[in-house]
């Protein structure tokens, strides 16, 4: 569902797009758009680098996403080669000019003590004076400490167009990967939203989804540093037309045919998947390379989305919360279930529960102020979501 989103995001701008698709994917969502497809999967290098062969811009909206709960350590293994695998592919196609590592390596110094020292201060205010003292360039301390540090390592798109080759790599992540503020500003209340600062807290690492993700990302930073000209999104829960699969598309018709009388209660992040795409190709253009941003909407509880899906939809919302253990403790059961009776998906995944366990609200104003990021309504999503189901036959 991004990775169409963000394909008509591109052809809006006049860009010529090719598509690598598994022969096994359904690619309907993409029928009548002037595109190039191509035979191929990311675990097929030979299939990638012959899709990027003549490409400026690269789009990573694919990954490998766990089956199961158990197998953990196969699972992630897989996830951290696709992404190294692919990473050192495209680099074969990046210019030799954005790919000298000892800027990128001064900068990424430079940048790492501007962070630990900003980290620190925030920690202890007191001791403000003495540790900026120690960071020789006030510029990046004073960006660190709010936030908004240029840590780009490569410069601007408009200036490398004129080189062969690959110019950037964007990469598609989770929120999953932001963990909760480990501190906070001293201009900001307490506690402040969590935005691209916050690194993945290990509390989380026994889900499988969580930690394929972090491996995968970290991959993508790692090769940013040695001069990969990556940008990296983060999209929050995603709802809107063309999801084929269904993704989100399952919880809205399971509101929507009145499956669903239960919910798990938290907070969370919707974003309608038309602005993520924007976002991605704007990333492209406006992103700093070796930066995230976290691609979301709007901060909501999970009643009041389901409470609108079900307003929209014309049916009687969800209105009993199982609480979150007991919900872990039936995925868990599931899990097992599916495993023995050799289904490919567990009817209730372990990973869906723990998404809503360790849900919080997010800061998204980086990717709105640098990325321009459009702000469609949730509602508008929903509708139009509810609509393309309704019209795809799954409702």
């Amino acid at each position: 569902m991004i990775g169409c989103h963000a394909v008509r995001a591109l052809l809006r701008r006049g860009a010529r797009v090719r598509v690598l698709a598994r022969a096994s994917s359904t690619t309907r969502t993409l029928d009548g758009l002037v595109v190039d497809r191509v035979p191929g999967d990311i675990e097929d290098l030979a299939s990638v680098r012959a899709a990027l062969a003549g490409c400026d811009l690269v789009f990573h909206c694919a990954a490998p996403y766990p089956r199961s709960h158990f197998h953990r350590e196969q699972q992630v293994e897989r996830a951290r080669q696709s992404m190294t695998g692919l990473l050192a592919a495209a680099r074969d196609f990046v210019p030799p000019e954005l790919l000298d590592p000892t800027p990128g390596h001064l900068a990424a110094r430079a940048v790492e003590q501007a962070e630990g020292a900003a980290a620190a201060i925030r920690l202890q205010p007191a001791r403000a004076e003495e540790l900026a003292r120690a960071v020789p360039n006030r510029i990046l301390l004073e960006a660190a400490i709010v936030g908004r540090l240029n840590a780009s390592l490569h410069p601007p798109l408009a200036e490398t167009m004129h080189l062969p080759g690959l110019k950037r790599f964007i990469y598609t992540s989770s929120l999953t990967t932001v963990g909760r503020p480990a501190g906070r500003d001293r201009s900001e209340p307490w506690p402040r939203l969590a935005d691209e600062r916050d690194r993945y807290d290990l509390v989380r690492a026994s889900s499988p989804y969580f930690a394929m993700k972090t491996e995968m990302e970290a991959e993508a930073t790692r090769a940013a540093v040695e001069g990969m000209p990556v940008v990296i999104g983060n999209p929050s829960l995603c709802v809107d037309a063309y999801d084929p699969t269904p993704t989100t598309g399952k919880l809205l018709v399971a509101v929507a045919r009145r499956r669903m009388p239960v919910y798990l209660p938290g907070v969370m992040n919707v974003v309608a998947t038309r602005d993520v795409g924007e976002a991605l190709v704007n990333a492209a253009v406006l992103g700093r390379t070796g930066q995230r941003y976290i691609l979301g909407g709007e901060n909501t509880t999970a009643r009041e989305f389901l409470e609108l899906v079900a307003r929209i939809a014309g049916v009687p919302p969800p209105r009993i919360p199982v609480p979150i253990p007991l919900a872990e403790t039936l995925a868990y059961v599931s899990e097992v279930a599916g495993l023995l009776q050799h289904r490919d998906w567990a009817a209730l995944p372990v990973s869906g529960v723990q998404m809503m366990k360790h849900s919080q609200a997010f800061d998204c104003s980086l990717a709105h102020s640098e990325l321009q990021m459009p702000r469609t309504p949730m509602a508008t999503a929903v509708a139009d979501a509810l609509r393309w189901l309704r019209e795809n036959g799954y409702l």
